[in-house]
């Protein structure tokens, strides 16, 4: 098989036209003797923030000597980004191989079905398996979609569920108030687990409570009022913590110190459960943390910020992160999104610090259109153009930039990852 006949095989089925639930995955793993059994996992499910601090968790456990295997949703440029262990993506020779085996699994388990897994399911499958051969002590996991239904739900109680921030997103699978939504993502909250939950608004915060109630967990809350920013710079910023006192990331944006307490809390609450985590080992966790495209300066003269915020509150956060950093700056904004997302709130959401708008389309076929875009944004009274690629929008925007001007591309993934490319990243 070549990589080419594997990724075909992974994204035959689109989870868009198949039922919800856990039936597939559930299946395939019994075909495959369950290798999730023989992991342990933190799990981590929320809107915003859940990516960043899954790197930073694993980072911390890496650097205190455990081999973690680490799960993402989606990848910025390949389809393996999804898969690592300790850092080092799954090889397409390793990635292959797995296929060939679930589709031989596959093949028997599903001979009568109507639907045979589909992309999430498939790769679920693939990670656990490279897990489980890579001797992983941890996997930490991003949720998806949600979190009820979502494939990585299929696992037993973690040794920690993560809540992060809650907002509105994926409304049409997941529902149109807070409470609905939180009712989704508090699915991975099991009986035997430990809970991190990050600061929520009122109506996500009953729920939470509520399910934490339910299944007679810990919950341990990230407390941001003993957070306390001390310094930022475009390579890095420094925070106290509770007791700890001059951390460091390299990680910019307010929110990402947010998010490495998250990682701290959850740090403790392994440490209660004593697994070995020293504070040297957190300490250089969060500062040796990698993740890409969240507010990721790429270029200087002029600026170029990469941020894959593509939701209301991730834009709200990218525009406060932007007065921030450059308060005096005007921002030429790059801008790509899906047309099923609610991107006239992103735009209402940074239109406050915006000089134009470079639209482009990103690489899907729920894309938005560079020319919808731009309409959209003209219509409400901002300057806007239609680019035909992300690269004519970089050139075009840099060209029009001088020195008191930002470049700032932003939106969804399915685009971002060939800005950050087109730079060398």
């Amino acid at each position: 098989m070549t990589l080419e006949a594997a990724m075909a095989y992974i994204n035959q089925w689109n989870y868009t036209q198949m039922p919800r639930g856990l039936m597939r995955i559930r299946r395939l793993l019994e075909a495959l003797d369950n290798p999730q059994k023989a992991l342990k996992f933190i799990h981590v499910a929320g809107t915003n923030g859940k990516g960043s601090t899954v790197a930073f968790i694993s980072s911390i456990l890496k650097e205190a000597g455990y081999c973690v295997g680490m799960y993402i949703s989606p990848g910025l440029m390949r389809y393996q980004e999804r898969i690592s262990v300790n850092g080092e993506e799954i090889s397409d020779a390793v990635l292959i191989q797995y296929v060939e085996k679930i589709k031989q699994a596959t093949a028997v388990a599903f001979e009568n079905e109507p639907y045979e897994p589909n992309f999430f399911e498939i790769t679920l499958a693939i990670a656990m398996l490279h897990y489980q051969a890579s001797g992983c002590d941890f996997a930490v996991l991003e949720v998806g979609l949600g979190g009820t239904l979502d494939a990585t739900n299929i696992i037993d109680a973690p040794e920690v569920a993560v809540i992060m921030t809650i907002d509105f997103d994926h409304m049409a699978q997941l529902g149109n108030t807070l409470g609905e939504i939180a009712r989704e993502k508090v699915g991975i909250i099991k009986t035997g687990a430990e809970v991190v939950v990050y600061p929520q608004q009122a109506e996500a915060a009953k729920v939470i409570d509520l399910k934490c109630s339910e299944m007679k967990v810990s919950k341990h809350a990230v407390d941001l009022q003993m957070l306390r920013p001390i310094g930022h710079t475009l390579k890095d910023q420094s925070f106290d913590y509770k007791m700890y006192s001059d951390l460091s990331i390299a990680m910019l944006g307010e929110h990402q110190i947010k998010n490495a307490a998250t990682a701290i809390e959850v740090t403790e609450v392994l440490r209660q459960k004593e697994y070995r985590i020293s504070e040297t080992a957190m300490r250089n966790g969060l500062m040796r943390t990698v993740w890409p495209a969240r507010f990721e300066c790429v270029h200087t003269d002029p600026t170029v910020i990469v941020d894959a915020a593509h939701n209301p509150e991730g834009a709200a956060l990218l525009a406060a992160n932007i007065k921030r950093y450059f308060p005096k700056h005007r921002v030429h904004f790059i801008m790509g999104v899906m047309a099923d997302k609610a991107y006239r709130e992103l735009v209402v959401n940074v239109m406050e610090v915006a000089s134009k708008f470079y639209c482009v389309t990103a690489f899907s076929d729920r894309a938005l259109s560079a020319e919808a875009l731009a309409g959209y944004i003209q219509s409400v009274g901002g300057s806007a153009v239609a680019c035909v690629s992300p690269q004519e929008a970089v050139k075009c925007a840099m060209a029009d930039a001088d020195d008191e001007t930002i470049v700032c591309a932003f939106g969804s993934f399915y685009y971002i990852g060939h800005i950050r490319a087109y730079f060398g990243r």
